[in-house]
């Protein structure tokens, strides 16, 4: 199974999803573009699984461009980045949004994937930085097997 990313077009983040849910997976009309796992594994500097605890997301991503929503997530699993397991983080609607940052729709018990190159709390996420729903498990198994493949440092 092949797996790919999508990336804001003028973004650092990314979303990912099986080659067999990729047109499922893209949001249309904001800007994703698909790029090999990877890459964005490796150009990202926080890779995380997270499930959400509180939200004032709307489920819409347009409608939360202007509404300074926020998110509580709990860090389930890690693969790069300075969260570790059980880390109570936020995600925060970027104001002022310019160019392609439609915010991620986070919902309360949600588990989330999150590919980006931020490093701090809160972090900034847009549609095309999280992976939800069904593509989650697969891209988790293909994180896993990618690190079983990449030989580490000599």
């Amino acid at each position: 199974m092949r797996v790919f990313l999508c990336s804001l077009l003028l973004g650092a983040t990314l979303t990912i999803a099986t080659t067999s849910l990729v047109q499922s997976a893209i949001q249309p009309g904001y800007g994703c573009v698909v790029l090999p796992l990877d890459r964005e594994f490796a150009t990202s500097r926080t890779v995380i699984l997270v499930r959400v605890l509180k939200s004032t997301y709307t489920s819409d991503p347009g409608a939360n461009f202007l509404s300074n929503a926020t998110a509580t997530l709990i860090v389930e699993r890690y693969w790069k980045g300075p969260f570790m397991l059980g880390d109570s983080i936020k995600t925060a609607t970027q104001t002022p949004c310019i160019g392609l940052c439609a915010p991620y729709p986070f919902q309360v018990d949600q588990r989330a994937l999150i590919f980006t190159a931020e490093v701090n709390d809160p972090l900034h996420t847009t549609i095309c930085s999280v992976v939800s729903g069904e593509t989650v498990k697969d891209t988790m198994g293909a994180l896993d097997d990618l690190l079983r493949e990449t030989p580490g440092p000599n």
